[in-house]
């Protein structure tokens, strides 16, 4: 993730949402306060679980960089909501403003914490990923030719009686070379990422 972004999206915090602006005062409840409260915490636990799961991979993280990125600006969005939803409830109920600072602390720790994950995971670190990448090739062409020699059996059967044991290894081999169709397409996308990135930069 780049800085510029962190900055950027960290700059729009306090910018009032339009919505929640013309919200009149007594609108606003504890209860929805509370809600909102639980909700975005569990939110923040449940996509720091699912980073901290996906992170061990330099080519997965760059993949999905867009789409984490994207999760990182709507989690920012959701923090400024519920920023602006409790100054307006401070304001219409100021004898528990206490409580509710003590709730906004919670969050913004539970919320830093996250962040601290999202930068980690976004760090592009293009010595890592190119390694991951060669690691990536290098198992592949393994796989390729391990698959190729269980093949290469079945040119010798060909003109004989073919038995049910033998129907059954081969389409156990087709549905291993079909799961394998994802995690190429993968390889191939971020190839094409780099080329594209290395000529931006010359």
């Amino acid at each position: 993730m780049s800085e510029e972004l962190i900055c950027h999206c960290k700059s729009s915090l306090g910018e009032p949402f339009t919505s929640l602006n013309d919200l009149a005062v007594h609108h606003v409840s504890y209860n929805e306060f509370e809600k909102q409260y639980v909700e975005l915490s569990e939110w923040c636990e449940r996509i720091s679980t699912v980073i901290q799961q996906s992170s061990y991979n330099a080519l997965t993280c760059y993949l999905r960089q867009k789409y984490y990125e994207e999760l990182y600006e709507q989690g920012l969005m959701r923090l400024r909501m519920f920023n602006q939803y409790s100054n307006k409830l401070i304001e219409r109920f100021p004898d528990i403003q206490v409580v509710i600072e003590k709730k906004i602390k919670i969050i913004y720790q539970i919320w830093n914490d996250l962040e601290a994950r999202f930068i980690g995971y976004l760090d592009e670190d293009f010595d890592r990923i190119i390694q991951d990448l060669h690691n990536e090739l290098f198992l592949f062409e393994e796989w390729i030719t391990e698959i190729e020699e269980q093949l290469a059996k079945f040119h010798f059967i060909r003109n004989e009686k073919i038995f049910y044991e033998d129907i059954q290894e081969l389409m156990k081999l087709q549905n291993e070379i079909k799961s394998k169709n994802s995690r190429v397409s993968s390889v191939i996308e971020i190839c094409h990422r780099l080329k594209k990135r290395l000529s931006t930069t010359k």
